[in-house]
């Protein structure tokens, strides 16, 4: 991913995205398909140099080691995770794509 700033916050940028396009495009539509693929491409990147990634879950925010994500997309992300009691999200090293996909369509939509 050539022009994407490795962060924690463009990973859950891009990871919201996906969950809307998830929403949006029926599956096998090129614009659900690029969408896990970029977020993705951004995990793998995260996890590689200690070979996972945790991430806190509150009620409205998700937390790296030293911030808090509390904008649209983490917030929206956060509360859905909460909802179903999640508390810390870890991603191991190996994850593919599809692993992720699948995440996302467990989350519930609208107002928890």
């Amino acid at each position: 991913m050539p022009d994407a700033k490795l962060s924690l916050a463009s990973f859950i940028v891009e990871l919201s995205l996906a969950w809307q396009k998830l929403a949006i495009y029926q599956e096998g539509h090129r614009q659900r398909e690029q969408a896990i693929e970029r977020a993705h491409a951004l995990l793998v990147l995260l996890v590689a140099p200690r070979g996972n990634l945790a991430i806190g879950v509150t009620r409205d925010a998700l937390l790296g080691l030293d911030e808090k994500l509390t904008a649209g997309g983490a917030a929206r992300l956060a509360a859905a995770l909460y909802f179903l009691e999640v508390g810390v999200l870890r991603f191991l090293e190996g994850i593919e794509a599809k692993e992720l996909e699948q995440l996302l369509q467990l989350l519930p939509r609208g107002r928890a």
